[in-house]
């Protein structure tokens, strides 16, 4: 869609196909496990990481490649606002893959919506958020709101909530080139 050559951090905004569409987990099938966008089995984006609650979490690439992980979970409660609040806490996340990528997944943070980021070896640092607005169910889906490379060079992606997923917005790469959709 989008290979633009940058500072540092060249922006590759890439449309995937994965046919497997189906997912089967133990003796139940379900459609669109990962609610892709624009379609079904299609991927256009710059990954995710997929809170499991106390199993852990998950990081998604951009072409759809899942990292066998491991790691700490923790549960902390406090009270904020005068409600109490429990947090699960990914911790010394880690890809078992071969990767080499280390993460972290924090359930809430102090605007209550949950937060990671993911450190790749060649020194990339990428920072998710949650971009729901639905209030009624928590949505374990983070997206990459900022790329950084060793350097410092930076990518920042916005995104809006649109029915069941953010949808990207707008892309602002490392020579401050602004993509919006």
């Amino acid at each position: 869609i989008v290979s633009l050559p940058g500072r540092g951090a060249d922006l590759n905004l890439n449309l995937i196909y994965n046919s497997l569409v189906w997912n089967k987990s133990g003796s139940e099938m379900a459609y669109d496990i990962d609610n892709d966008w624009p379609a079904p089995g299609w991927q256009l984006g710059f990954g995710k990481m997929v809170g499991m609650g106390t199993a852990g979490a998950l990081l998604v690439e951009p072409d759809g490649t899942r990292h066998g992980f491991s790691g700490t979970v923790f549960t902390d409660s406090y009270t904020q606002n005068g409600l109490p609040v429990n947090r699960l806490t990914f911790k010394d996340g880690r890809t078992t893959d071969g990767s080499l990528i280390e993460y972290r997944c924090e359930g809430v943070d102090g605007s209550g919506q949950p937060y990671g980021v993911a450190r790749y070896p060649n020194g990339m640092v990428v920072r998710y958020t949650n971009y729901s607005t639905d209030t009624s169910a928590p949505h374990n889906y983070l997206y990459p709101y900022s790329i950084l490379d060793a350097n410092g060079n930076h990518i920042s992606i916005k995104y809006i909530w649109d029915l069941r997923e953010p949808r990207l917005e707008r892309i602002v790469d490392s020579l401050g080139r602004v993509i919006s959709f």
